[in-house]
């Protein structure tokens, strides 16, 4: 599951989906990866936490 949605835009996943594929990046040991893939990776789940954020923010205005 996690495959799938791991290539997925941020804007094109549900709410669960996004909520998974966070807790999956924030439960990862970065210190592990080398230096360019740990930035990619880190680049990735800042992305899902503005989506988060994003939608949390429509959520109330709503």
């Amino acid at each position: 599951m996690i495959m799938i949605i791991k290539f997925k835009k941020p804007s094109d996943l549900n709410e669960n989906e996004l909520e998974l594929l966070i807790k999956h990046y924030n439960e990862m040991d970065f210190t592990e990866l080398y230096k360019k893939n740990r930035k990619g990776y880190i680049e990735k789940l800042r992305e899902l936490e503005n989506e988060q954020e994003k939608r949390n923010k429509e959520k109330n205005y709503g």
